[in-house]
């Protein structure tokens, strides 16, 4: 029998959940869910989103479990927030009426803002979880180019967040750098210290480079739904094939900016154009304690 628990997809955003996300689901058997963590859209009800990358722990886990239950069991009710009906399941009335029959279909929730509580997740609802790790430079460059800017209230206004993972960077919290670059690069820091060291306590965890998968799509889909106990088939192959091959565009369309129909290789390397090698410099010694367990000097 296979397994049955939920997947999270979670790391950075702009590291390619939506891809991988999209890539292991598989009508009736399992069903994406986007960004319940997410303030402006997400499935949470809003009163507990009040910050980007919400933190949950012991203090505030009771009120999360069961709205959290209710998601994972496709009970939720209809959100109202502008934007949030764009992470529903698209075939949600299908599992409805099919759930008698079929059972239950294995929810892979994709989540780069849950990345903060994916400790909680994993120990709480059993998930197998994926982490992936974007390179810095890229992760930059791909915030740039969307003009996504991240207030860093949304770390210092969660005391338990700071005290528990992000105390190393506390003043760099209070006092972000000035520029665009340095911003986003204190933030790629702050996410993936917190993945380097749930990671070490959870050893279960998947962690896998972006630039991997994109290297070799196939191989590395192959190996995922492997450890992840899906039915690895040709409808499989050939939907992984479309989204990454090389007759796809580089770039996401300006209007797009989550469109996964991509040439993975060259999307992943696309930074290297982006940058100048004074950012480069900048954003590696900004990020080098924590990119070094990922990166090395050939990776720059």
């Amino acid at each position: 029998m296979r397994r049955r628990q939920p997947i999270l997809i979670t790391g950075s955003h702009r590291a390619g959940t939506t891809w991988v996300g999209q890539m292991l689901t598989q009508f009736p058997s399992t069903c994406y869910i986007g960004e319940v963590f997410n303030p402006t859209s997400g499935l949470l009800p809003g009163h507990l989103l009040r910050h980007w990358f919400t933190y949950v722990n012991a203090d505030n886990a009771p009120l999360y479990v069961e709205p959290l239950n209710r998601i994972l069991s496709y009970r939720f009710d209809w959100p109202q927030r502008q934007g949030a009906r764009r992470y529903l399941p698209g075939r949600l009335l299908a599992y409805r009426l099919l759930r008698r029959t079929i059972g239950l279909p294995r929810p892979i929730l994709k989540d780069p803002i849950a990345v903060m509580s994916a400790g909680w997740l994993d120990e709480t609802f059993d998930m197998d979880v994926v982490c992936l790790v974007r390179h810095p430079a890229a992760f930059v460059a791909s915030l740039r180019q969307v003009g996504w800017r991240f207030g860093f209230k949304s770390f210092s206004e969660q005391p338990a967040l700071l005290a528990d993972w992000l105390q190393p960077f506390a003043e760099q919290i209070a006092q972000p750098p000035p520029t665009f670059v340095g911003k986003a690069a204190l933030l790629w820091l702050c996410v993936y210290h917190v993945v380097t060291l749930a990671a070490a306590q959870h050893p279960d965890w998947i962690c896998l480079r972006l630039e991997d998968i994109a290297a070799a799509p196939q191989e590395a889909f192959a190996d995922l739904y492997r450890r992840l106990d899906l039915p690895w088939s040709e409808r499989s192959q050939r939907r992984v094939a479309a989204h990454s091959n090389e007759q796809n565009p580089v770039g996401a369309p300006r209007d797009d900016p989550h469109a996964i129909v991509r040439h993975s290789q060259a999307a992943a390397q696309a930074w290297r154009q982006k940058l100048s090698a004074e950012e480069i410099s900048q954003i590696r010694r900004l990020t080098e304690p924590v990119a070094q367990h990922y990166y090395a000097d050939h990776d720059w």
